[in-house]
């Protein structure tokens, strides 16, 4: 039972901390500079969540912290140079399908059993991925989709994996340290890149308000107490249960929020896709 709530936890945050950039994004963000400062804000909030773990942390501890930072800051920068090229859709399948490495990577170094019903309900996680997808937008410049989504996946992936590698250091019982020093370093990325774009005279779009701030304190306080739980969860539940289980309860979580939320009507082979990923998501479960 509590791998269930641990799992519809974290599905109902990452679905609030998407639905928070998205309600800010679809107003604001014009351009990649605009994404990066927004996500940098997001950053630093989380990072001050938990800024008090950051004090003495062992060397080894922030190091972990710096590389998983750096793949959230990747992440994040690919997936918004995704959406901005090609099928939003397509792209949230991508970054979905790198539930696969993480998996892969558990069975294979750590031993962890896909037994046959986990095996195919991660199957039907898949489906269920890819029949939310609407397949007929099409993407504007093909390649650079391709590109950007796949570095998003394999960034989302491999920073996954990197989590997981420090579930399973002595460390790991200091989670808000690492989650502190992950974001601190995402947010140093961002300045970084902010300040290199700012040069190429590509300008924020929009002006700092009380609003934008309040977003971005927002989604970074649910980013954080997410990330907290989660390197909990990665350190606990097998990844080949955690993994699918939380990319499959994700796509219902998010779809019904689109509907309430965002009035977002649906289509039948996305009502398929809600079932067969509760169908998944219950044999996994078992």
């Amino acid at each position: 039972m509590h791998i269930f709530i641990m799992v519809l936890a974290l599905c109902i945050l990452a679905t609030l901390k998407a639905t928070l950039q998205s309600a800010f994004a679809k107003k604001n963000v014009k351009n990649t500079t605009d994404g990066i400062f927004f996500n940098g804000l997001i950053f630093i909030f989380s990072s001050l969540l938990f800024i008090k773990d950051a004090v003495g942390c062992n060397i080894i501890l922030i190091l972990f912290g710096t590389v998983f930072g750096l793949g959230s800051f990747l992440y994040q920068l690919f997936y918004i140079k995704a959406m901005a090229c090609g099928n939003v859709s397509l792209t949230i399948l991508m970054v979905n399908l790198s539930m696969i490495i993480p998996t892969t990577f558990s069975a294979f170094a750590y031993g962890e059993k896909i037994t046959p019903l986990r095996l195919l309900g991660i199957i039907l996680c898949l489906i269920a991925l890819t029949l939310g997808v609407d397949y007929k937008e099409k993407a504007k410049e093909y390649k650079k989709w391709f590109l950007f989504a796949l570095l998003a996946m394999l960034a989302n992936g491999s920073s996954t994996i990197w989590q997981k590698v420090f579930s399973k250091t002595e460390y790991v019982s200091d989670s808000g340290g690492f989650v502190a020093w992950s974001y601190l370093a995402a947010a140093v990325f961002s300045v970084i890149m902010y300040f290199v774009l700012k040069t190429k005279s590509t300008a924020l779009s929009f002006k700092i308000t009380h609003t934008i701030i309040l977003f971005a304190l927002s989604a970074g306080i649910v980013l954080g107490v997410f990330q907290y739980i989660n390197t909990k969860a990665v350190s606990t539940i097998d990844g080949t249960l955690l993994f699918p289980s939380f990319y499959g309860g994700n796509l219902i979580t998010s779809t019904l929020a689109g509907v309430l939320i965002f009035k977002d009507k649906l289509k039948k082979s996305q009502i398929i896709s809600i079932i067969v990923g509760v169908i998944s998501l219950v044999l996994m479960s078992i």
